[in-house]
């Protein structure tokens, strides 16, 4: 068989395939025939890589859902603590709040004692036959001369103290209204303005009184503008115009 052509070598290796492994070995180098072992061991080295691959990417997965998890429970567990801190916070404002409601109650009350018992001392100067009018019997008498409504019972009746004597310089008879708070403000002043014109349908000769331990300069204007006597501690602030008083 002549070989001539590479047709005829290929027609050749066709026909007798028995030929191609001698063929290979007589004209490939040790370092091409290796190659196929090398490819072999590349694709194992391949399938591991990509195995690990895998693994890693498995774990990074697990990792996040992991962190996602944690994060959201840290979350969780701030949105709880940051709730469980507010509603401290709510819960020792309102004991705050009821501890400054009761001292303030327990100052008014004691401040109220106070006068009841030496407003007839602190007026002696200006006004003699001092005394503390009963409020029930009191009230109870003017709405038997002339019926007050719910809202004027309700405004005489928080009145702190009555008090009735004569004026030293005059002789009429008076009766003194009074407020009484640890800070006297206008709104001290306003309400016992409108009390004692309440009174007047009753009695012409009604006094307003503040009394109180301080005064804001507001309620003291208030006061001095409006004609209320101001009692600060046992001192009458204004007591100048009352003893002039005709």
């Amino acid at each position: 068989m002549a070989l001539e052509t590479v047709e005829d070598i290929i027609r050749a290796l066709q026909e007798h395939p028995e030929w191609r492994e001698p063929l290979l070995d007589a004209l490939l180098s040790d370092q091409y025939r290796q190659l196929p072992s090398r490819t072999d061991r590349l694709e194992e080295a391949l399938a591991r890589l990509a195995e690990e691959s895998a693994k890693t990417d498995q774990a990074l997965r697990e990792l996040s859902v992991s962190l996602q998890r944690s994060r959201e429970e840290n979350d969780r567990a701030f949105k709880e603590m940051r709730e469980n801190t507010q509603l401290m916070k709510e819960e020792t404002d309102r004991v705050i709040d009821r501890l400054q409601r009761d001292t303030a109650e327990l100052k008014g009350y004691h401040l109220e004692e106070y006068y009841r018992h030496h407003a007839t001392a602190i007026l002696g100067r200006y006004f003699r036959s001092l005394k503390v009018v009963d409020k029930g019997d009191y009230l109870q008498k003017l709405h038997e001369q002339s019926p007050m409504t719910d809202e004027e019972w309700r405004q005489l009746v928080s009145a702190d103290l009555f008090l009735r004597g004569r004026h030293q310089p005059s002789g009429a008879e008076y009766l003194t209204v009074w407020e009484i708070s640890w800070k006297i403000d206008r709104s001290d002043v306003q309400r016992a303005i409108q009390r004692a014109e309440l009174l007047r349908r009753w009695e012409a000769n009604t006094l307003p009184v503040v009394a109180g331990k301080n005064i804001t300069q507001g309620a003291r204007r208030m006061a001095q503008q409006s004609g209320v006597l101001v009692v600060q501690e046992t001192t009458v602030i204004n007591g100048t115009s009352l003893a002039a008083r005709g």
